[in-house]
């Protein structure tokens, strides 16, 4: 039983660090967007 909870919170914290990423990356991008867009 204690295997399966280490393995779920794993794999949840897994998918924050991704979620976080995609996040940061799509932030970026929209402000490289609106940057390129006022030049």
């Amino acid at each position: 039983m204690e295997k399966a909870c280490a393995y779920v919170s794993a794999c949840l914290l897994f998918w924050e660090k991704l979620f976080n990423h995609i996040a940061l990356y799509c932030l970026v991008w929209a402000v490289w967007v609106v940057a390129d867009h006022k030049i």
